[in-house]
């Protein structure tokens, strides 16, 4: 999963350029959600998918080992 953190790690960088907008945040925010769910069509099995979805210490986990922040 290390594609996956330094996409969530360069979105949290971007805000922090001279021409960040709410509009251009708008607009990453949409494109990181369909780059991650792209990544995990590709790379997780549905397996894996379901188990994220359906119990809550196993999305706890994903959540902190890759350094989200709750709200995300």
């Amino acid at each position: 999963m290390g594609s996956w953190v330094q996409l969530i790690t360069s979105v949290g960088v971007q805000q922090n350029h001279p021409g960040w907008t709410v509009a251009g945040q708008f607009q990453e925010k949409k494109r990181f959600t369909e780059e991650v769910i792209e990544y995990f069509q590709k790379k997780v099995s549905p397996v894996h998918l379901k188990i994220l979805l359906t119990s809550d210490e196993a999305w706890k986990r994903f959540v902190r080992v890759a350094e989200l922040p709750r709200e995300e």
